[in-house]
């Protein structure tokens, strides 16, 4: 009799823990997610994203956004999600790109063309040559994190304040860059490129800290740009991708498998988001900074054509320096499709 009350207890035991484990597995969090821009439509696939989390998980994660800073330095979110001082963060890789071997391609320029059909080959760079193993393990052992989706952005014009739209007015100007590449770009046609980061601008356009900002138009709107510049000349190029959106992969293993899941198929829809919410607001942001009074204007396509030529090959300049570091093969591998997607 004794045994069997002492098996009953055990089996017990044994139940409650069972339901326990779950329930612990399945425990509410808040995650701390740490963004350099204030919440906008350049950025609203992030709040979607966060949105999204939330409500597919039924409140088991929520996600609270630090926008515009307020979780960290723009230069220093990828050392807080290392750290974890942040459980997610963005990471732009043109900000320090030396730790960005293959991310370094994110602010590589490619020639505008037309805008929409440029979304589109943004967005399958995205979902198919961001996602291959390169990226994951280069993440992984440089910032301890996991990279869940990127940022679209669209294209990029030359606001300033003097009106003229042809690749001989930057000649000895100086403009905001971007990355290691787009320098370069601006460079073969004389200008004096300058690093900034996206909350620094409004101040250095407004003093003359440089003659230009190359922005896309919605950050044009959303930042307010164009109170201190009346003349966007473009569009010039695209960035092969934006910023990363990317989580801790301590927190990240402490999440429980379906959570994991369904965070996996959030960051895949948000690109998509992306491609759809950019497609439908990139006219509208031409309109509404023609209405505040900012004239944009077409840049030829002789001058597009002749800015090409003076350009160097940045996709080959990239592979080139990957063989020097041992990623040859898989930089080829990256190239190839990156250029069968650009070709389409």
């Amino acid at each position: 009799m004794r045994f069997r009350a002492s098996a009953l207890a055990f089996v017990l035991v044994l139940s409650a823990l069972a339901v326990a484990v779950p329930a612990l597995a399945q425990a509410p969090v808040t995650l701390r997610f740490g963004h350099y821009q204030p919440r906008g439509p350049a950025v609203e696939g992030e709040g979607w994203f966060a949105e999204q989390v939330t409500k597919r998980t039924n409140g088991r994660v929520k996600i609270d956004v630090g926008w515009a800073e307020s979780y960290g330095k723009a230069r220093e979110l990828p050392e807080s999600v290392k750290s974890g001082a942040v459980d997610l963060a963005t990471v732009v890789p043109h900000f320090n790109p030396d730790p960005f071997p293959f991310h370094r391609l994110s602010p590589m320029p490619i020639f505008a063309t037309d805008p929409l059909q440029d979304l589109e080959r943004q967005y399958q760079i995205a979902s198919t040559v961001y996602r291959t193993a390169p990226f994951e393990q280069e993440m992984a052992k440089t910032f301890n994190a996991k990279p869940l989706f990127q940022q679209l952005i669209a294209p990029y014009w030359a606001l300033g304040k003097t009106p003229g739209c042809s690749a001989s007015v930057f000649q000895g100007k100086k403009v905001r860059t971007l990355g290691a590449d787009v320098p370069k770009m601006f460079s073969a046609v004389g200008a004096v490129p300058v690093s900034l980061t996206t909350p620094e601008l409004y101040e250095a356009l407004q003093r003359g800290t440089v003659d230009y900002l190359s922005i896309p138009t919605t950050h044009m709107r959303t930042l307010k740009l164009h109170e201190v510049g009346k003349h966007a000349c473009g569009p010039v190029f695209m960035l092969t991708m934006g910023h990363t959106t990317a989580i801790n992969l301590d927190t990240w293993k402490k999440l429980a498998p379906d959570v994991q899941k369904i965070i996996l198929d959030v960051a895949k829809d948000a690109e998509k988001f992306y491609l759809d919410h950019l497609k439908k607001t990139e006219q509208a942001d031409q309109d509404s900074l023609k209405a505040a009074g900012t004239q944009l204007t077409r840049l030829p396509a002789a001058d597009v054509a002749e800015w090409k030529r003076k350009s160097p090959d940045f996709l080959a300049t990239w592979v080139n320096d990957m063989k020097g570091k041992g990623f040859g093969r898989e930089a080829d591998q990256v190239a190839q499709q990156i250029r069968a997607i650009l070709a389409k």
